[in-house]
């Protein structure tokens, strides 16, 4: 219960109430006022009672009497014929509280605290604690507990009570009137956790491999265990397998931790680490995630070949890439995948190669145009895994061509060459066996002596021996081909009547920079398979043969100097005679 002035009382004496005096302010919620604690001397008293709803239920819990709706032209109350006393004499009491804290607790964390009264269940009146008023204050006037109804009896409750701390009430100390209650507030340092994750990822990392962890804290007092960690000054060492993990509980909070991986970027991982510096946050949880990702890569090159007296080397070919992790998107070399799948074109001699790609993930190259306009497709490798650490190679040979003469067949030998920009210019030498030795001059485009023809090719480039018996064994080697992986298709076998047999020999080699299989794709007009000197002399669109015309003048320079030096020598000898 709470007392303030209400207006005031004029005239009146003995036993003749006065009246209103209207120069006075009522009481105003608003602006109360002080508020009073006692009266003094005698006198006529306009007083407020000011009983918060806790003060209300307790006092009818404990009242013997109560009047309700007591109405008075000037204010309502308790009249009596004679005195009217109000509790005993001597017998308010005082409840006195006084704050005390812990010997750790900083300065700046001893603010100003509410302490109420309370009684019961029912908290009634408040008071501040403060460094201003030396952390006591009391409440007075309180009847005299023994006349509590029920047993009640008076305590206090600091309500809130701030962060980080933990209020002991000490037992409470009569004497005479005056009851002393001490609370002392026990400073709690605020803590928090650290949680370390282990995540091993990649098409080859090992999920049963065991990682060691170093937890480094800033503060090396600290010692024993916390939560799952052990720590012996400030540090803890321990292991984590791919989806395990560990949690340091109720670490102080702000003090900066660091979290290092004792495998980390080593055979053949590579490391992510996240979070794994910071400080411990207050009631929450630092957590850090260490990754390792160990790929184990490789490449898938596709070439074309066109072959046959009829093929066109300037067609270009659609081809379709289709893994079977549908998750690979984005540039892998020199293709373009979306959900898997590439779609490029190629024209003879060129190849593209996809690299990096996950070793071991399934494949499926197709051509849009195979077996169409006459051609006839052969496809190698088209299907299959991508291999570890080397290349996989895939050749599509459309065949077009004009049928051979009646009772002969045809020979195409095919160069192609990958992993290496500078094989546009290197010659490869063929020699091409037949087991009929009575074969000799020019057939087609090559020349036989005695069953063997010899020339040299370079990348996309081809020979065909045209009108050849059928029947006869052939046997097709290359040579200067040192540091090349060398692949061969149908270089031994025998001319069928009215076909052409393919031989292709594919050379892969790394390029300067160690990648296998990386490429070429032959540049516009050079003579590796996008020009006209690429193409085989009775191909589509070619030029005949008769020999190379490009440096004529050349030639015709070269021989009259060649005639005008004989015609000096000449003169000089008729000189010297």
């Amino acid at each position: 219960m709470q007392w303030y002035r209400d207006g005031a009382v004029v005239g009146g004496a003995g036993n003749i109430l006065g009246s209103v005096n209207p120069d006075v302010p009522r009481y105003d919620a608003d602006n109360p006022g002080e508020r009073m604690t006692g009266i003094s001397g005698s006198g006529n008293f306009a007083l407020k009672a000011v009983a918060s709803e806790n003060t209300k239920k307790l006092a009818q819990s404990q009242a013997k009497l109560v009047i309700t709706g007591n109405h008075a032209q000037r204010g309502g109350g308790i009249g009596a014929n004679g005195a009217a006393d109000m509790g005993e004499e001597d017998q308010d009491h005082t409840l006195c509280v006084k704050k005390e804290w812990s010997e750790n607790t900083p300065e700046d964390q001893k603010t100003e605290l509410t302490v109420f009264l309370k009684i019961g269940e029912y908290e009634l009146d408040a008071v501040k604690l403060n460094q201003e008023n030396n952390w006591m204050a009391e409440f007075t006037q309180l009847p005299n507990p023994d006349s509590l109804e029920g047993g009640l009896q008076y305590a206090v409750v600091e309500n809130p009570v701030p962060d980080h701390f933990q209020p002991v009430y000490q037992e409470a100390v009569v004497n005479d009137n005056t009851i002393s209650v001490t609370i002392t507030n026990q400073y709690e340092e605020p803590k928090g956790n650290l949680t370390v994750s282990k995540v091993v990822a990649g098409n080859a990392g090992d999920i049963e491999a065991e990682f060691t962890f170093t937890v480094t804290l800033e503060d090396s007092s600290i010692n024993g265990t916390y939560g799952e960690m052990e720590f012996e000054n400030g540090v803890s060492v321990f292991t984590l397998k791919h989806g395990e993990s560990k949690t340091a509980e109720n670490l102080p909070a702000g003090i900066g931790y660091e979290v290092q991986e004792a495998e980390a970027n080593a055979d053949g991982y590579e490391t992510e680490a996240e979070n794994s510096q910071g400080s411990i946050p207050e009631k929450e949880t630092a957590a850090v995630t260490f990754t390792n990702t160990k790929e184990v890569t490789g490449n898938l090159t596709v070439s074309k070949i066109v072959a046959g007296n009829a093929g066109d080397m300037e067609t270009e070919f659609t081809f379709t890439l289709t893994l079977e992790d549908s998750s690979i998107n984005g540039t892998y070399g020199e293709m373009e995948f979306e959900n898997g799948v590439s779609v490029f074109t190629l024209k003879h001699g060129e190849s593209k190669t996809a690299e990096n790609l996950p070793a071991g993930i399934g494949y499926e190259v197709q051509e849009a145009e195979a077996n169409a306009d006459g051609y006839e497709t052969e496809a190698e490798n088209s299907q299959g895994s991508i291999p570890e650490k080397e290349t996989a190679s895939v050749i599509f040979t459309n065949t077009k061509e004009e049928a051979p003469e009646k009772g002969t067949g045809n020979l195409i030998v095919s160069k192609l060459v990958t992993g290496d920009a500078k094989a546009e210019k290197q010659e490869f030498t063929f020699t091409v066996t037949l087991d009929d030795k009575t074969v000799n001059g020019k057939y087609g485009e090559m020349e036989f002596e005695d069953g063997v023809s010899v020339f040299t090719l370079k990348h996309g480039e081809s020979k065909q021996a045209e009108n050849l018996k059928p029947g006869m064994k052939y046997t097709v080697k290359e040579s200067d081909n040192e540091g090349y992986k060398v692949t061969a298709a149908k270089n031994e076998g025998s001319i069928e009547e009215g076909k052409t047999v393919n031989v292709i020999f594919h050379n892969e080699k790394e390029d300067e920079s160690g990648t296998p299989g990386k490429t070429y794709t032959p540049s516009s007009g050079s003579s590796s398979g996008t020009g006209t000197q690429a193409k085989s002399s009775s191909q589509k669109g070619s030029s005949p043969k008769t020999g190379d015309t490009t440096n004529l003048s050349l030639w015709i320079t070269l021989l009259c100097l060649s005639g005008f030096g004989l015609t000096s020598a000449a003169l000089l000898a008729k000189k010297k005679r």
